[in-house]
């Protein structure tokens, strides 16, 4: 989801601020059985993904500013 407001000055320059936000609605990254087996838990989902070690999923929700500038 992205929230922008443009605000010109000058000819053709501008100046626009931005804010994006990713997994806005806190969707689950669930984890699948991958191996499709002959098994009951074929493609079965039984758990989402957590990271142990918080190195390399920093959570939820992640947002950022943007400024731009053009001309």
């Amino acid at each position: 989801m992205r929230f922008n407001k443009k605000f010109p000055f000058g000819g053709k320059a501008s100046f626009d601020v931005g804010l994006e936000v990713l997994n806005v609605f806190d969707n689950i990254n669930f984890n699948h059985n991958a191996t499709p087996g002959g098994g009951n838990g074929t493609f079965q989902v039984t758990s989402a993904y957590t990271d142990i070690n918080t190195t390399f999923d920093p959570g939820g929700r992640i947002g950022q500013l943007v400024l731009r500038f053009n001309w």
